[in-house]
Formats: C-alpha cells, structure tokens, sequence
C-alpha cells in the first residue's frame, strides 16, 4: 500500500482519493496536502473574507451607501423588475422566512409596524381603501375568511379557486342559471358549520342568496321557483355528493 506525507500536517496518508485531492501535473496524480488540511485552509479563508468585507464596509459605510443609492436611482425600473421577479420566483420559500422571522421577533416587529402606522396612517387607509375599490373580489373574501376563523372552522379559499368554482357553472347562478353578479354562496351555511373552501362554495345570485339564507339546500330548493332538476344534479355532483353525504374533499 502506497503512503504520502500531507505538506501542511506532517501525517502520513493512504496516498489514495480517499485522503487526497486527485492533482493531474503531480507525478503521483495527487495533491501534496491531504482532504482535511485543504478544508479546514478553504473555511480559513472564507472566514478572513467574511471578516475582511465586515472590516471595509464599516470602514467605507459612506462611500457604499452612496454608491449603491446612485445606482438604484440610476437603475430604478430594472431593479423593481428583478425584485418583482425574484419575488414570483420564490414566492412560497420567502412567506415561510418571513414568517419565521416575525414569530422569532414578534414584539420589536409589532412595535415597529406600530410606530409606522402611526407616522404614515393617512398614507396607508388611503391606499387600503383604494386597494379596495380596486379589489373588490379580494376585499369580500378577507372579510368571509375573517368570519369564518371566527367560528373555527377553516378558510382556504383563493382567488384563483374562486374562479374555477365560476367557470364550472359558466358564471351563472347555480340555483337558478341566470348571467348575473354572483356572491360566493354557502352550500352549508356558516351558521351550521359551513367551511370557507373550495368544497362548500358556490356561485350564486343576489336574489338565490337571500332566498336560501342558512336554509338546508334539499328542503329549500325543491320548493324554490327557479328549481331545476338538471341543476340540482350538477351542484350535487361538483361538491362530490352521494346519498346526501359529502364523498370526497378536494383542495385545487
């Protein structure tokens, strides 16, 4: 068995890939410092690095923090478009740091979310109530959500799942298959434990919605003006219904 004596340690090796980066201009094919010496080098390094670029920028704090405002008020669009993109990116990866981070710094965050409300409070309910104006699908589900959390009982319902619930009746009216604004109806009223999900929501009309109330849906829709067979089917069947048991949850 062939041995070889690392440089930097002295000790004598398995002159091997095992103990020894392989080196082709060496006669042996093998670097002169054993694996070991050769990490235990490249972590010094990293940590004179890190000290060193700790050391300059508190040296040169000034001259840094200049450069870098002229180059994000030089590059302003390009910057935003590469912060927005990182964003969509890594979108869930960024929600589970920033989560961690508040529930690790729980009081000081609040604290300082409070101390910029209060400086910028005209500022930031102007723009939530425009966001509202805007938004309105997104304003009536943090509301239902918030009502439902309430009660214990879940909310997961998005946006997105918002839409595939419409498209399914080809955004009309569930109950009575008319193309009019639709409200995001109950099947199981809230009051009786109806979650706020994709498996208990359903497109409804003004006029369905206030006629069904917290109503059971069998007892009511069968004597509803706009009853329809077909329809009664089709709902049933979308929420996974068999012998008036819910078969199957689903979340999209």
């Amino acid at each position: 068995m062939q041995t070889k004596v690392c440089t930097k340690c002295g000790l004598e090796k398995e002159a091997t890939s095992e103990y020894f980066i392989r080196c082709k201009s060496n006669k042996d094919g093998l670097r002169c410092s054993c694996k070991q010496c050769m990490r235990e080098y490249d972590n010094n390094r990293k940590e004179q690095k890190v000290e060193y670029n700790k050391t300059y920028r508190k040296d040169n704090i000034e001259h840094l923090n200049a450069f870098n405002k002229k180059y994000r008020e030089e590059n302003y669009g390009k910057e935003q478009l590469r912060h927005k993109k990182y964003r969509i990116d890594n979108h869930e990866k960024l929600l589970i740091k920033e989560r961690q981070f508040y529930l690790q710094n729980k009081d000081s965050e609040n604290e300082r979310f409070r101390v910029y409300y209060e400086k910028n409070k005209t500022k930031i309910n102007t723009n939530i109530k425009e966001y509202r104006i805007a938004n309105p699908n997104v304003d009536i589900m943090i509301c239902a959500r918030r009502r439902t959390r309430k009660l214990a009982l879940s909310a997961t319902l998005t946006i997105n799942q918002w839409e595939i619930i419409k498209n399914e009746f080809n955004n009309c009216c569930a109950y009575c298959g008319k193309e009019k604004p639709l409200a995001q109806e109950h099947f199981l009223a809230l009051s009786k434990g109806g979650e706020y999900t994709i498996n208990n929501i359903i497109p409804s009309c003004k006029n369905c919605n206030s006629s069904k109330s917290n109503r059971d849906f069998k007892k009511w829709y069968k004597n509803y003006k706009h009853y329809n067979k077909k329809r009664e089917s089709k709902i049933l069947k979308y929420l996974h219904y068999n012998n008036g048991i819910q078969q199957l949850m689903l979340e999209i």
